[in-house]
């Protein structure tokens, strides 16, 4: 609901924050994307002075977050992989010339949120070499969101994919994708 995400900011008083996405989400609540985008920009409201707000550099909507967002007492800064290639080895991608691996996600939105966590660590002052090794070891935790399970039988390995919490359009159509890109045969 609209000021959900202030009275939480509010309380929480973030340092940094990051707006993963911005999709159709909710719509019974927020009539249009741009709705949805100045909700998620709420949190901008409860966050330290200072604070940095991350936002994926192709978020719809990008003139809503520079707008919304008073950049006189937080910075909006983008952030975006470079260089992503997924497949079942996991997703392999390049941040600010620091290569991450990580076998356990397997979609490009995955990805692109490992890289939003990635910058925002690493302007908290985490060190990027460190950064790195450690996203190695991120798993999914979230039930039924892009996890991967893995069944090795005599002939073959057997690969599960839950998915099923998605709820709107736009992360249906990212679970599938995710899907073509792993296994694109």
């Amino acid at each position: 609901h609209p000021g959900e995400l202030r009275d939480l900011a509010r309380i929480a008083r973030p340092h940094h924050a990051i707006v993963t996405s911005i999709a159709d989400e909710h719509a019974e609540f927020f009539p249009t994307l741009e709705d949805t985008a100045r909700a998620e920009l709420e949190v901008t409201e409860g966050m330290e002075p200072g604070g940095i707000l991350f936002l994926h550099a192709d978020a719809p909507c990008r003139n809503v977050a520079e707008y919304a967002c008073d950049q006189s007492r937080v910075t909006l800064r983008f952030f975006r992989a470079e260089n992503v290639r997924v497949d079942l080895g996991g997703v392999h991608l390049n941040l600010n010339h620091t290569q991450v691996i990580n076998p356990a996600y397997l979609s490009h939105v995955m990805a692109e949120n490992l890289a939003g966590a990635f910058e925002l660590l690493a302007a908290a002052g985490l060190d990027r070499a460190k950064l790195a090794e450690k996203a190695a070891l991120v798993e999914p935790r979230a039930g039924r969101r892009f996890q991967v399970f893995r069944k090795k039988t005599l002939s073959r390995e057997i690969l599960l994919v839950d998915d099923s919490y998605n709820a709107n359009e736009a992360s249906f159509v990212a679970a599938i994708d995710g899907l073509r890109q792993v296994l694109p045969s």
